[in-house]
């Protein structure tokens, strides 16, 4: 996150991805092509809740940067809504594990490689068919062609809320 202008920006600033009936109901009368249109849309579909993940904890770092280590964690964490919405994927356990792998190839975290192999053994054949035929190598065509800027885990999400959401894939380099 260091390395991108707007990563280091949210570091900085440390926002929190926390938000309330207020702002979805903003978000609920933008327009139809907005990310929060279809962030407040992923939400609704699903039932999800932003506030529903707790902030990370016991994140220790010998540097004596834990608390930036702790902010970094609980920001993957709460970003990773808006990834299904810009990669325009379901919460169906295949593309849970697509994101997953893709966190992975973009962050280096084995976070999200442990999760997409561990989740295997949750998916029927034709399911995993799909994630290694299809969605894997997705994931590293879409991850390879992003640049740091471009990656998700240093998007201010906050300051893109009323942006044209194809025009943000785009600036993202994110393809469908």
């Amino acid at each position: 996150m260091l390395a991108s202008p707007s990563g280091r920006q949210v570091l900085k600033d440390r926002p929190l991805l926390n938000f309330g009936p207020s702002d979805l109901a903003r978000f609920e009368a933008l327009p139809a092509n907005t990310l929060g249109r279809a962030y407040f849309d992923f939400m609704a579909r699903y039932g999800l809740d932003s506030g529903g993940r707790p902030p990370t904890r016991f994140v220790e770092s010998d540097r004596g940067d834990s608390a930036e280590l702790a902010y970094v964690m609980t920001r993957y964490r709460q970003s990773h809504d808006f990834y299904h919405v810009v990669l325009n994927k379901s919460i169906s356990i295949v593309d849970e594990l697509a994101i997953k792998y893709y966190e992975h190839l973009q962050t280096g975290l084995p976070v999200g490689l442990i999760a997409a192999l561990a989740g295997q053994s949750r998916l029927s054949r034709s399911e995993s068919h799909e994630f290694w035929n299809v969605l894997v190598p997705w994931a590293h065509m879409a991850a390879s062609s992003s640049s740091n800027e471009q990656m998700l885990i240093n998007v201010y999400w906050e300051k893109h809320i009323e942006d044209d959401i194809d025009q943000l894939r785009r600036s993202l380099n994110v393809f469908l």
